[in-house]
């Protein structure tokens, strides 16, 4: 299995593939299409949960730690959390 700071660099190399949507779905994507296992799956998304930023956002009664769809606050979060697991 690999290490959280390296599923952390596979989630901010298909930072691209959220859609819209948030890092928990793109964990999912990266699931289902077989690019993490499912330890690693529910490794990397205890992390996002154990460290999400203290500012939620909410929309039609769902929760997102960072606004809906963009990606700047998601990788600025990805880079420090390599770097803290470096």
């Amino acid at each position: 299995m690999r290490t959280i700071k390296e599923l952390l660099e596979v989630l901010l190399e298909n930072i691209d593939e959220i859609n819209g949507l948030g890092l928990c779905k793109l964990v999912s994507t990266l699931y289902y299409s077989q690019m993490v296992s499912l330890d690693e799956f529910y490794l990397v998304k205890r992390y996002i949960g154990e460290h999400k930023p203290e500012n939620l956002h909410t929309r039609f009664g769902c929760v997102f730690y960072w606004t809906r769809g963009r990606k700047s606050p998601r990788i600025k979060w990805l880079k420090k959390h390599i770097e803290k697991n470096s």
